[in-house]
């Protein structure tokens, strides 16, 4: 069971890129991503472990198997905020985090195990900080809500 990046994009620049499950993001830059995203937050925060990323990365590259849109949501979140410890550039990162934040807000349905949701917001919250944007507070808000006795902030 071999992990398998898929063809490039045929659009020329990222930044006109939407990843999706027929269009991921090379393996390659994924998983760089994911272990900057680890590195870089794990004495800040903790939001997952390294081997559950490393689940996702498996669950939507091995051939044959079958993703989900959360799963992608997730993994595309994870990998936008890892982008900020790693110069994959600009264009890039915010397709990565364009795209995650597209699932989110659009794709994410009711059926939705409430706790992955309140952690893909709380990346996007994450990411919105690093971006020094005001919208951060909304997603902040939206992933402590979601079950706020998970999260004890006074």
């Amino acid at each position: 069971m071999g992990l398998v990046s898929p063809s490039p994009s045929p659009l020329t620049s990222s930044k006109y890129t939407f990843y999706s499950l027929r269009e991921l993001p090379p393996l390659e830059t994924t998983s760089r991503l994911v272990s900057a995203f680890v590195r870089g937050t794990s004495s800040l925060i903790y939001v997952l472990a390294e081997y559950e990323a490393m689940e996702l990365i498996s669950d939507i590259y091995t051939p044959n198997s079958e993703p989900t849109t959360a799963g992608l949501c997730e993994l595309l979140a994870v990998v936008a905020v890892g982008a900020q410890y790693s110069d994959v550039g600009s264009d890039t990162t915010m397709a990565l985090f364009r795209s995650a934040k597209w699932y989110l807000d659009i794709e994410y349905g009711k059926d939705v195990d409430v706790l992955r949701k309140m952690r893909v917001s709380m990346l996007v919250g994450f990411f919105l900080i690093f971006e020094k944007s005001f919208f951060a507070i909304d997603y902040l808000g939206t992933g402590r809500s979601a079950h706020p006795w998970l999260l004890h902030i006074h």
